[in-house]
């Protein structure tokens, strides 16, 4: 874990989800409109100041091995076998660099099979622990990455070391992820290995052949906290997957947050826009977005739009529809039940 030594104080909220009755029970709750991720309305943990962090170094080798026996002729024996490992060094508390040799992700869950009606992409989330730690510092805009259906994602970390579900092997990596006074920092650069993909990538991707070379991945963010409210930040990724292509994307990005707007109501603004160079197509390479949140508990009202230009190709990232401009605009009105009114609770808290 990381924290601030000698901090005797931390905010923490806890909370827990009875499906049968539909109830949230939370450590900390003040008002139905705080969200369990608002820590400025978090509880207290106290008498932690004495907890020691270590010396912020952590080292993990791994090494794996198998054999084959092929039968009949010969009775011949194949060994392979493979190591690597990461080291993590915590340079301060808040900013941590990972190094990483040989990169293995077979303890990673497979994904969840989907089934696609459509010509657009399927989203499969992020599951491997190497990208998962720190992924926050590259959220970029308000709303886009949408867990059911982004709308654009500009450095997607699936795109490193998978190719269309095939394994892409990491020869070497290193990220940086964490804070240093006001500045968020987030940077990935890895180095791909030359690999040899089945027919069916191939033929799914369009593949000139069955060899993807190996290549130079990278991907920045960096955002800045004028204050508790505003936050600005840019991001930069630069590399092809496919190593086919030349393909730098750039973006900024600014977001205001209240969560005491009138008292204790949450209210969100955000705007981005970003652009990509390189081997793109025709037509505009820009995309830009405005977004207004009001998610509250009695009434919950966004809009948005966003627009993506034909030649916006992030390769790094995730865009399903390129070339179209989104609007959307949603309010909901959720009052609910009291013991008083025409629908009144029961002592189970049932209608």
């Amino acid at each position: 874990m990381s924290f601030t030594p000698g901090l005797d104080d931390w905010g923490l909220n806890l909370e827990r989800f009875v499906p049968r009755e539909r109830l949230w029970l939370r450590w900390s709750s003040p008002t139905l409109d705080s969200f369990l991720y608002d820590l400025s309305r978090a509880g207290r943990l106290s008498g932690v100041g004495e907890v020691q962090q270590g010396k912020g170094l952590e080292v993990t080798p791994y090494a794996v091995g198998k054999t084959k026996q092929f039968y009949g002729a010969g009775s011949s024996r194949s060994w392979q076998g493979a190591v690597g490992g990461e080291v993590t060094w915590k340079i301060t508390p808040q900013l941590v660099t990972v190094f990483t040799a040989n990169t293995d992700f077979a303890e990673t869950e497979v994904d969840t099979r989907q089934i696609n009606l459509t010509r657009f992409p399927l989203f499969f989330p992020e599951k491997r622990s190497f990208f998962l730690e720190g992924a926050n510092q590259y959220d970029f805009g308000l709303g886009l990455a949408r867990q059911d259906s982004p709308l654009f994602i500009p450095f997607f970390s699936r795109n490193v070391g998978l190719l269309d579900g095939a394994q892409i092997p990491i020869d070497a990596g290193v990220k940086l992820n964490g804070r240093v006074g006001k500045w968020n920092l987030g940077i990935l650069d890895v180095q791909t290995r030359q690999t040899v993909v089945s027919d069916q990538v191939v033929q799914d991707l369009g593949l000139p052949s069955a060899v993807v070379p190996g290549t130079n991945l990278f991907a920045g963010r960096v955002s800045y906290d004028f204050n508790e409210n505003l936050r600005v930040g840019t991001i930069l990724t630069h590399g092809d997957p496919k190593a086919r292509r030349n393909n730098t994307l750039a973006g900024i990005d600014a977001v205001w947050r209240a969560s005491k707007f009138l008292g204790n109501k949450n209210l969100q603004f955000g705007a981005w826009t970003a652009t990509t160079q390189g081997d793109v197509g025709p037509g505009s390479k820009v995309g830009w977005g405005l977004s207004a949140d009001y998610p509250n508990d009695l009434l919950d009202c966004n809009a948005s739009v966003n627009q993506f230009g034909i030649a916006l190709e992030p390769l790094l990232g995730f865009l399903p529809r390129p070339g179209t401009r989104r609007t959307d605009a949603f309010c909901a009105y959720q009052p609910r039940p009291s013991k008083d009114g025409p629908f009144p609770l029961d002592s189970s808290g049932v209608l």
